[in-house]
C-alpha cells in the first residue's frame, strides 16, 4: 500500500516542473521502517523520460535499488546511484 504524500511533498523539485513523483510505502520485514521511492515514469515528456534508472528506492536502512520494469540488480542500482545522494 502506497502513502500519498499532500501536494507540495510529493515531487522533487518541491516547486516547480516536477521531474520525480515521491511515494512512501509502509514498513515491512525488511526496509527498517519504511521506503521512499521517486519515479520518474509517471510524468509524460519530463527530462528523465528516457532515464534507464526509471524509479529510485531507498529505505530506513539506506538500501538504494531502482525498479524499471523489473528490479534491477546491484551492479546496475550502483550505477544509477553514482553522483546521486
Amino acid at each position: 500500500m502506497l502513502i500519498r504524500l499532500p501536494s507540495g511533498i510529493d515531487q522533487a523539485p518541491s516547486s516547480g516542473t516536477a521531474i520525480y513523483k515521491l511515494t512512501i510505502q509502509p514498513e515491512s520485514a525488511t526496509n527498517g521502517g519504511y521506503t521512499i521511492e521517486a519515479a520518474a515514469a509517471p510524468i509524460a515528456q519530463d527530462a528523465m523520460q528516457d532515464d534507464t534508472c526509471d524509479t529510485f528506492i531507498i529505505d530506513a536502512t539506506g538500501a538504494k535499488t531502482n525498479r524499471t520494469s523489473t528490479l534491477l540488480d546491484a551492479a546496475q542500482s550502483a550505477r544509477c546511484w553514482t553522483g546521486r545522494s
